[in-house]
C-alpha cells in the first residue's frame, strides 16, 4: 500500500497557495492498518468540546506552524503531541491542495503511512475521541452530499461516514479531493468546496 500511494500521489501536483498574511497550518491524513484484521483505515479527530476554536468539530491530527517551523516539521509535532504516533519524513507520501479557510488559515495537507500496528493514544486535553475510519468509506453511496449554504458562493461539501459522522471542509474537501484521485484518478480540487457557518470563525 505504501508503494501504491507513492506512485498515485507522486502524479498528483498539488496547488499551492499564497501564504501572505495568513496563519500557517498544517495537517496530515495518517493512513495505516491499525491490526492484522482490520482494512486499511485513517485516523479522523473529534476535538474536544473545551477547546477555544473548532470545539467539537472533526479534523485530522495537525495544527499551526511554530515560528521557524516547516510545514512537515509540523504536522509530524502535531501527530506526536496529538495522538502520540512517532512519524518521520519518510513516512509522508504525498500532499494534497493548500486550503484556505473562512478563519484566515492556510492549511497545507500531507499523505501519510505507518507500516505496522499503531495504539495511537489521543490527548485528552485536546482529543474528545479518536476514530479509524476505513479509507473505502470515503468512496461509498452518498459520498459526498453537497449543499448551499445563505453566503457561500461554493457548495457546501458533507462526507458521512457511518453513524452519526459528517465531515465538513476543510477536512472533508480534503478527504474527498484524495479519494477521488487516490480511487478513481479524477482530479478535483479542494477549494471547489466551502466550510459551513458555523466553521467560519
Amino acid at each position: 500500500m505504501n508503494s501504491e500511494l507513492r506512485r498515485t500521489l507522486a502524479d498528483f501536483a498539488p496547488r499551492t497557495a499564497d501564504a501572505s498574511d495568513r496563519r500557517l497550518a498544517a495537517v496530515g491524513l495518517v493512513l495505516g492498518r491499525w491490526s492484522s484484521d482490520v482494512p486499511i483505515s485513517f485516523l479522523l479527530l473529534e476535538r474536544s468540546a473545551s477547546l477555544a476554536s473548532h470545539a467539537s468539530q472533526y479534523g485530522l491530527p495537525g495544527g499551526k506552524l511554530h515560528p521557524g517551523e516547516s510545514f512537515e516539521d509540523a504536522v509530524l509535532r502535531e501527530a506526536k503531541e496529538e495522538v502520540d504516533l512517532d512519524l518521520a519524513e519518510g513516512d509522508i507520501v504525498g500532499r494534497l491542495d493548500d486550503y484556505i479557510t473562512r478563519s484566515g488559515y492556510l492549511i497545507r495537507p500531507f499523505v501519510l503511512w505507518f507500516d505496522g500496528d499503531m495504539r495511537a493514544e489521543p490527548d485528552p486535553g485536546e482529543i474528545a475521541c479518536l476514530m479509524h475510519i476505513p479509507v473505502t468509506a470515503l468512496s461509498g453511496p452518498g459520498v459526498p452530499t453537497l449543499l448551499s449554504y445563505p453566503g457561500a458562493d461554493r457548495p457546501v461539501i458533507q462526507l458521512p461516514l457511518g453513524g452519526e459522522r459528517t465531515v465538513h471542509a476543510p477536512t472533508g474537501a480534503i478527504l474527498y479531493q484524495f479519494a477521488r484521485w487516490f480511487f478513481d484518478g479524477v482530479r478535483v480540487r479542494n477549494d471547489d468546496y466551502e466550510e459551513p457557518t458555523f466553521a467560519w470563525e
